[in-house]
């Protein structure tokens, strides 16, 4: 019998909170939702105040690229402080919260209609879940993947491992190769590499593997090959030469975006949109990673880190799907100036 319940306390209530504002945020095409969630976290604002100041004047350079560069620059980095220091003694409690509410706008989604087809379609592998919202955005492949794959390591991570057949058959209909490897590879790290959590882990997988080498999916895993990345980075590589150091800008690179298609690399994305900038920004996260104070989250946090960066040799990863950011702040123990000298 599955177990629903849980500890109804301030932290799950604001765990519940947050999640949903991110949610709000793309259904309503809004960012002000995200500022809503940061209200949830105020309890904890003065102990990192001192971060969020140098990554505010660090920012500030951005403004000179657009508007819309220092704001993207700006919600990102004030979603990752403050949602790591409020959490960072349960992680596990906002991993559950983004497994329940993200499954049932996932399985919402099937009530839409869809870019290419139909829903019969999707179900039987002949097309891609590719959902379009009431207000036109289309939902990419490869980002409900991301999220499902997500809400499947949310519940693995939290013990509902029948929950975890809803959103792996979400991840399976989207036919996203890079969530799959997200998903395989944060499952494999969380596990450890224990004789016992090895053989666990594979017989867990089993049947999703058997299913996916039945199934029609296979035949875009070989006719797809890299899906024309090699193309776009081909394509972009002038831009990058010729702007390496100060970044386009956020604006700049959506244009691209809308009539060329991403980059699919976080790392030559972070250089084109933010310039030597982004990658000083990336460092920092590296250095604070690796300072990490050992718990007992520890494996998690390994997990979610270095997924996020093996997703970043084939997608944009966490620095350019703002729904991530809650889930990838959770790979650091803590922000504050006094945790991380």
């Amino acid at each position: 019998m599955i177990n629903l319940n849980f500890k109804l306390n301030k932290t799950t209530v604001y765990a519940y909170l947050v999640v949903s504002c991110f949610i709000l945020s793309i259904i309503f095409s809004s960012y002000i939702f995200l500022i809503f969630s940061f209200l949830f976290c105020y309890e904890i604002f003065n102990k990192v105040r001192e971060s969020i100041l140098i990554s505010f004047i660090f920012s500030l350079y951005f403004i000179f690229l657009g508007f819309d560069t220092f704001k993207y620059f700006v919600l990102m980095f004030f979603s990752i402080i403050l949602i790591s220091e409020r959490f960072k003694d349960n992680p596990k409690i906002i991993l559950s919260a983004y497994s329940n509410v993200f499954l049932i706008f996932l399985l919402y989604l099937f009530t839409l209609e869809q870019k290419v087809g139909d829903i019969s379609n999707v179900l039987s592998f002949e097309t891609r879940f590719w959902p379009v919202l009431s207000n036109g955005e289309e939902l990419n492949p490869n980002m409900i993947g991301l999220l499902s794959a997500i809400c499947a390591f949310g519940y693995y991570v939290n013990k509902k491992i029948i929950l975890m057949i809803f959103p792996l058959f979400i991840l399976l209909v989207s036919q996203s190769r890079s969530a799959m490897l997200f998903f395989i590879l944060a499952s494999f790290l969380y596990s450890g590499v224990k004789l016992k959590n090895i053989f666990y882990f594979l017989m867990m997988l089993f049947p999703f593997i058997y299913f996916l080498n039945n199934s029609n999916i296979i035949n875009r895993f070989i006719e797809d090959g890299e899906n024309g990345r090699i193309a776009r980075i081909l394509f972009y590589l002038p831009y990058l030469k010729n702007n390496y150091l100060t970044g386009l800008g956020y604006g700049e690179y959506l244009v691209f975006v809308k009539n060329i298609g991403s980059l699919d690399n976080l790392f030559l994305a972070i250089i084109l949109v933010y310039g030597i900038w982004g990658v000083i920004y990336l460092l920092s996260l590296f250095i604070i990673f690796f300072k990490n104070k050992k718990n007992e989250d520890s494996s998690l946090r390994l997990a979610i880190f270095c997924s996020f960066m093996v997703l970043g040799l084939f997608e944009g990863s966490f620095a350019f799907n703002h729904l991530t950011w809650l889930i990838f702040a959770l790979s650091f123990n803590s922000f504050s100036i006094k945790m991380i000298k």
